[in-house]
């Protein structure tokens, strides 16, 4: 996964937005490390995501 922990750990010290996606090559691994992303995050203390509508950005919490 991308960024590195430590450049996460920058990145969230110094709050920058999040938002996340699938970079997959087959439809059957599409997804399949949001599970992880959500709690990487969420174990640093990142709470919401970056939702774009129409190129404006909406910060939305993260679902349970």
């Amino acid at each position: 996964m991308c960024p590195s922990a430590m450049l996460l750990d920058i990145l969230v010290e110094e709050q920058v937005p999040f938002s996340t996606f699938s970079d997959s090559h087959f439809p059957q691994v599409m997804g399949i490390y949001g599970d992880d992303i959500q709690a990487m995050l969420m174990n640093r203390g990142v709470t919401k995501v970056a939702t774009f509508t129409n190129r404006k950005r909406e910060m939305v919490l993260f679902e349970a």
